[in-house]
């Protein structure tokens, strides 16, 4: 795994124009997206080369790895929402062209239709969760219901008495099989642990985003001092 660290703003700009040529060179390019804090600036740059002409979602494809159980109950907190007020209203992308996983075997089912994905972004959780792969989970694992960690939960919903409890995730093993280019994007103190864990090369089932060591074109993003 290659590891890049440096401003955090310029990683970000770099990560969006890598996903921009992507789009010039393959108008149809299908990409595995991210949510939470870890990619916003990233959209944030998309939306700008899209506004500066630079760029067209019209024929692009994107599947989420996650989204909330009772996603209506929780529309605000859910996914789709996240994506609609963080990227998509601000693009030319069709929504019949975005995907977030409803049930388990239907997600498979499109996923299996799905020959590889061009670019895949993910973040990774104070705990090295992937998606919601929360520690434990195992690399043969594909789409799947999980109970959220209480360390997740925090982490989202500090302030909060009623919140989404389970998910609904992109197992592991679709991640690594599905996706033909990997970037892993850590910011922060708090991404510190999960972090020196990719550093020692070793597969930890207790830390899910170790298993992209096994990943042969994934690229981790940081702006922690790890030399």
């Amino acid at each position: 795994m290659k590891i890049i660290s440096g401003s955090k703003i310029k990683l970000e700009q770099t990560i969006a124009q890598k996903i921009i040529q992507i789009i010039n060179n393959k108008s149809n390019a299908k990409l595995l997206l991210a949510t939470g804090d870890s990619p916003v600036g990233i959209y944030k740059n998309l939306i700008n080369y899209y506004q500066d002409n630079k760029v067209s979602f019209n024929n692009v494809i994107t599947f989420n790895l996650d989204e909330y159980i009772e996603s209506d109950k929780y529309y605000i907190d859910s996914f789709a929402n996240f994506m609609k007020h963080k990227l998509f209203d601000y693009i030319d992308i069709k929504k019949e062209n975005t995907f977030f996983p409803e049930g388990i075997t239907e997600y498979n089912q499109k996923l299996d239709k799905i020959d590889y994905f061009d670019f895949t972004i993910l973040g990774v959780g104070q705990n090295g969760h992937i998606a919601f792969n929360e520690p434990g989970s195992k690399i043969t694992d594909r789409t799947k219901i999980v109970n959220l960690t209480q360390s997740t939960i925090m982490a989202n919903f500090s302030n909060r008495t009623d919140y989404p409890k389970k998910a609904i995730t992109m197992g592991i093993r679709d991640i690594l099989k599905k996706s033909k280019l990997i970037y892993v994007v850590a910011w922060g103190e708090k991404k510190r642990a999960p972090i020196e864990k990719l550093l020692k090369k070793e597969i930890d089932q207790n830390c899910p985003v170790t298993y992209l060591l096994k990943h042969k074109n994934t690229i981790l993003f940081t702006d922690l001092d790890i030399f």
